[in-house]
């Protein structure tokens, strides 16, 4: 059959066999190096039930997420929440609330279409005493816009509260979030997206 091709019909054919090859090998190297990430990660991480790992839990959940490992995300968010109550005096206990419980609701949604679990774990991550980080930079906002993107915006508003009892550095941007809210926008949470 590659015989009757004319020479453009050929070379389109070869053209799109290259393309189609080369993203689905780009597909491949983007999930490895995420699966990568997490492998590196959970090699370094600290023995069971020490400070050093407490530390690295809520990174290498995101990590464990990330790359597709619901599972992992869960466990590693659950081993998160359970060691905070041996570390309720130290400086990352209000990170290891809120980041622990934010995790659980990603995975509520992302993995069991639970909008209802992601409701209560959002809440329960607003009502986080704050840490240093929390206090200077405020929250996450990732769990609250995929809730608002499923129109449900009363959470989201009772979370914002939340953070309005301890974050005082907002610059504004808590009364603004909600006025978008109420006008039935979706707010720019940036760069509240992006760390972690």
């Amino acid at each position: 059959m590659i015989g009757t091709l004319s020479p453009i019909a050929l070379a389109i054919l070869v053209m799109l066999s290259c393309s189609t090859f080369s993203s689905s090998a780009m597909a491949k190297v983007t999930m490895t190096s995420q699966q990568e990430a997490l492998s590196n990660l959970e090699k370094t991480l600290p023995p069971a039930d020490s400070k050093e790992r407490f530390f690295k839990l809520s990174q290498v959940a995101a990590a464990a997420y990330d790359a597709g490992n619901y599972d992992k995300a869960q466990a590693y968010a659950n081993e998160l929440l359970s060691d905070a109550n041996q570390y309720q005096g130290n400086w990352n206990y209000g990170n290891a609330i809120f980041y622990g419980n934010l995790m659980l609701g990603r995975v509520a949604l992302k993995r069991d279409n639970n909008t209802s679990a992601a409701e209560s774990y959002l809440l329960a991550a607003g009502r986080t005493p704050g840490s240093p980080q929390l206090n200077s930079f405020g929250p996450n906002m990732i769990l609250a816009q995929d809730l608002l993107k499923q129109g449900e915006r009363d959470v989201v508003l009772d979370f914002i509260d939340e953070w309005g009892k301890f974050w005082k550095a907002d610059n504004g941007r808590l009364s603004e979030w909600k006025n978008s809210i109420d006008q039935n926008e979706t707010p720019n949470f940036a760069p509240n997206l992006s760390y972690f």
